[in-house]
């Protein structure tokens, strides 16, 4: 049962709307059609109730409490589920058709819902700012230098470059597994520069790191207790210091089946003995399980078979579409090149180049990879 946005006013969405002892029919039919439009209007503005909800009180704000409401009422009624079905809707007043529902939505209101998509998509963003790391058992010079990017909410930036040109410590210094020289990180707009590892995570970050065996698992463990690495602290899984062993096994054969992990017996599994590939997905269902608002990833494909890199380039992509920022740190060109949404082109510890996958081609992105090329200038 759908109602209006008030007691005086109905909405009703269909080519033709049937009023008969105040009860709006709408048929199967005229739904399917109207379904087709929400679609578009869904992809358009990637609007959920959720997040619906989360702006009403900025919508409220900009353009009045009576009018937020009926704004509310459309967006609701457009996107609710129960509209790829048929639908019977006791409404009393004047009923509103689906032209003008949809208009009303998608031209009247796109540009403030645009307007405030963007704010919102800068507000998730996490944004890196004049980075230095300065590693001392490893060089004797800062391996980056002055790097500066955001990475927003919904999209994929792909740092890339030749081994060796600091995205290893870059990567080091942004996840809190080494101390930056100097800059700020923000995540959300929350200052990370500082923080643990822990709090990092506890933030929103999650890592793929590019040395699974060192960063990303403790082979000796079982599978299920490295499934809880960066949980095991938390009320699900201990009370009073001690670990709720059902409740770990519970989580782990959850991932296990969700994320299509391999092992030979299952939880229990000594994730030594797991093949490369399922041993990166086990590191992949724990860090996306997370539900996170980052996902740095580094080199997740390397040393697997085809399976497994298709695989995790639909995870990749899949968290993408969920909203969630993805920064995607890759020597692999073809990966590059097809994930991406932005390209960062990394050369001796600076960014030399910005590109567009869509625009730019493989022979370009390797001039600049190899240092032949930096944007505003060309290296003689």
């Amino acid at each position: 049962m759908l109602k209006g946005t008030n007691a005086s006013s109905g909405i009703g969405i269909g080519n033709a709307v049937i009023v008969e002892e105040k009860e709006l029919v709408i048929k199967r039919e005229t739904v399917r059609d109207a379904a087709a439009e929400v679609e578009r209007f869904k992809g358009a503005l990637d609007l959920t109730l959720k997040k619906t909800e989360e702006l009403a009180a900025d919508l409220a704000t900009r353009v009045g409490e009576k009018e937020a409401e009926i704004m509310q009422g459309h967006m609701m009624l457009l996107m609710d589920p129960m509209l790829t079905g048929e639908i019977e809707t006791a409404i009393t007043g004047e009923s509103i058709c689906a032209e003008y529902a949809i208009e009303q939505v998608c031209t009247t209101y796109a540009d403030l819902f645009a307007s405030m998509d963007d704010e919102l998509m800068q507000q998730r963003a996490t944004d890196m700012r004049d980075i230095k790391t300065h590693m001392q058992r490893q060089h004797k010079k800062d391996a980056v230098r002055n790097v500066s990017f955001q990475v927003h909410a919904g999209e994929i930036v792909c740092l890339a470059g030749i081994e060796g040109n600091g995205q290893t410590e870059f990567v080091y210094g942004l996840t809190g597994l080494e101390k930056i020289s100097s800059g700020k990180i923000t995540l959300d707009g929350k200052d990370i520069t500082n923080e643990s590892i822990r709090q990092r995570s506890k933030d929103g970050m999650s890592h793929i790191p590019e040395d699974r065996h060192k960063h990303g698992l403790v082979l000796d463990y079982s599978l299920e207790n490295n499934m809880v690495l960066q949980r095991y602290w938390q009320p699900e899984f201990q009370k009073g210091g001690f670990i709720r062993s059902d409740k770990v096994r519970e989580y782990s054969d959850k991932l296990i089946a969700q994320y299509d992990v391999r092992s030979g017996q299952g939880s229990l599994t000594t994730v030594r003995s797991m093949s490369g590939g399922n041993q990166q997905k086990a590191i992949i269902a724990r860090e996306i399980d997370k539900d996170p608002k980052l996902l740095v990833a580094v080199q997740p494909t390397r040393g697997l078979d085809v399976g497994a890199i298709e695989y995790i380039h639909r995870q990749i992509v899949a968290e993408r579409d969920k909203g969630t920022a993805v920064l995607l740190v890759s020597l692999e060109l073809d990966e590059v090149m097809n994930l991406s949404d932005r390209i960062l082109v990394m050369y001796e510890g600076e960014v030399v180049g910005e590109f567009d996958p869509k625009t730019t081609t493989v022979q370009e992105l390797g001039l600049y990879m190899a240092g032949a090329r930096k944007q505003g200038k060309e290296s003689k």
